[in-house]
Order: C-alpha cells, then structure tokens, then sequence
C-alpha cells in the first residue's frame, strides 16, 4: 500500500521528469564574440554594430531512397530575422544564440556538431566587414572571432582611386 509520503515523493518525481527530463533544447542560430578594433591604430572601436544575418526557415527534405530523416528543430515560418548589438566601450560585443526548447514526447536527435553563421561588421567611418564562422557546444554555441578589424573609408578610397 502506498502512504501519502511515497505517493508525493512520486509525485514530484513525475513532474521534474515531465517539466525538465523532456524537454530540449536546440541552437537555431549561434552567436558570436569578439572585439572590434581600428585595423591601423588596434584602438576599440566603440558603437559598431554587428548583426548576424536572418536566417531562412528549415524545410525538411528526404533524402533519396531515406524513409525518414532526423528531427529538427522547428524554425518559424518567416525563419528567424537579423539580430544586431553594438560593441561597447572597448569594442568588445558578445551577440547571445538563438535557442529553441521544445516539450519532447519521443526520440530526437541532438544539436549538429556545429552551426555555421554570418555577420556583418558596421561602423561610421569605416569599411563594412563580413564575417563568416562556425559553433559548437564547446564555444557555448558562439563564433569567437577575436580581434575584428575595420579599415578606415578614406584610406579604402584611396587605394581605389590610387592609379599608377
């Protein structure tokens, strides 16, 4: 026979397993961390902003003669939009992940082993530049780029219009 004390200790073991034990959670998008720095002088860059690039929704496919592919996890409709930040006072910024936690009532597959993202560097005064990199679990799902550094417009515009 089961006493009220064990009926609650079963209880509550149900509802940590049914709230935490089921539930996942997926990266849809990394982030990225690094410091903004004037390419010439090395000095911060303060207010840049650093946008990683929307990313389009997930549309599973099968692949030949596959019956069944691996889960992933759901991307909104509209995919997710471009999310911007700006470095602080010594250049540094550090742009969070996209996480999506589902309620899992079967078998899933975990995260990839890494996620690929895109960024855009954006200054006044300054050349735009085009990041490019990949996270892991390892890296708390963030592109660690380190120090990111911009050209100043008017030195880029002179090499242009330089002729020899």
């Amino acid at each position: 026979m089961m006493t009220s004390d064990n009926l609650s200790k079963l209880l509550l073991f149900l509802m940590c397993f049914l709230t935490g034990g089921c539930t996942c959670t997926y990266t849809q998008a990394p982030g990225a961390v690094g410091k903004v720095v004037d390419a010439d002088t090395g000095t911060p860059v303060r207010g840049a902003n650093i946008t990683r690039l929307s990313v389009a929704p997930y549309f599973p496919r099968l692949t030949e003669g596959s019956q069944s592919q691996a889960w992933q996890p759901p991307a909104p409709p509209q995919g997710l939009p471009s999310v911007t930040v700006q470095s602080n006072k010594d250049g540094s910024f550090n742009l969070q992940p996209d996480f999506y936690t589902a309620l899992m009532l079967e078998m899933h597959s975990a995260n990839p082993e890494k996620h690929s993202g895109s960024f855009l560097v954006i200054a006044n005064g300054y050349v735009t530049n085009d990041l490019h990199g990949f996270a892991t679990a390892h890296d708390r799902w963030r592109v660690h780029f380190g120090r990111v550094p911009l050209k100043k417009l008017n030195e880029s515009s002179n090499l242009l219009n330089h002729t020899d």
